[in-house]
Order: C-alpha cells, then structure tokens, then sequence
C-alpha cells in the first residue's frame, strides 16, 4: 500500500494504532485519546489490519508511538474522516445492490421509498417514473465520495506527514519548530 510505505504515521492514525503490532487488529470503531495514547472502547477484528496492509496476517504496523508526539497527525481527525468516507462508500454500494434487486425485479421506477430515501439536490419527489431515473445519479453526486477521500488523503500533507521523505521539509522543520 503507497500511504503504508511512504505516510506510516497517517495509517497507524488511520487505524488508531498507537504501539507497533505484529498482527494489528483493524479498529472498526472506537474513540482515539492522544491524550493517553490509547483507542478507547474499540470494536475489533484480530489481526485484519495487518492483512489489508501489508498482505500477511503477522504482519507488522508500526504504531503513533514510533514518532514523537509533534511528529504526529491529528489522530482523531484521520481516524473519524476515514471511517466517513468508508461508510459513504459502503452506502452508495448498497444503493446500487439496492437499485440492481429492484430493477431485475422490474420495480425499479416504480420504488418510491427508494429514491425517496435518497439525498438529492432538489428537494422535489419526481411524480412520473420517467422522472426517476436521474436521481440515482443526482445522489451518487451529492454525496462526492471522492471529495471525502480527497479531505483524508491531501488534508493530512503537512511537514510531519512527510519528513520521512522530503530532504526539503527536513531542511525547513516541523511547523512547531518555528517559534
């Protein structure tokens, strides 16, 4: 994964990882406490964490401990901005399995709580079927699941996320370094 290799710190925020783990367990939920360097009442599955990331159940992530605290990104910004875009994404799948089921069953157009349900940026029901059939992608629209993953992805570029790999923002130094 490019974000594992070259934005370690980002991830082990990502996934709320504050002590470098073989076998890291993905945090579905939880609440991350910089304060006291833990993820609090964290919902978890063993070992998943290294599985997505480095493509081996054993594998190791390093933990937010690794870098000193100013080194850090705002963990709880990273780990929250993630798991939105995350269900937004798992919404407009279901939205699509939703809208594939209707439309064998040819019932598509005829649903209204199912477009009704679905944000749009017009506030009007459509009153024809034919009306319909531009909603889904109204919505798919308004919910610009790519702008949430551009907030998590670019928002986070500071000096700190990348001194491992910039000779330039080595040079300069960390934005707390400047008095």
């Amino acid at each position: 994964m490019n974000t594992l290799e070259h934005q370690p710190a980002k991830i082990a925020a990502m996934e709320g990882i504050w002590e470098t783990k073989r076998g890291a367990a993905l945090k579905l939920f939880g609440w991350p406490d910089e304060a006291e360097e833990k993820t609090k009442f964290a919902i978890e599955i063993p070992k998943l964490s290294s599985l997505i990331l480095t493509h081996d159940l054993n594998g190791e992530v390093k933990g937010l401990k690794e870098w000193h605290p100013d080194e850090r990104p705002p963990v709880a910004i990273v780990f929250w901005s993630f798991r939105i875009m995350v269900g937004i994404g798992v919404m407009m799948v279901l939205t699509g399995v939703f809208a594939a089921v209707l439309y064998f069953r040819k019932r598509l157009f005829e649903t209204r709580w199912f477009f009704g349900g679905l944000p749009s940026n017009s506030a009007s029901r459509p009153t024809r079927p034919e009306g319909c059939g531009t909603r889904p992608f109204i919505s798919a629209r308004c919910w610009q699941p790519s702008a949430r993953a551009w907030f998590w992805e670019d928002s986070f570029r500071e000096s700190w996320s990348m001194a491992a790999t910039s000779t330039a923002v080595r040079w300069i130094g960390s934005p707390r370094s400047v008095s």
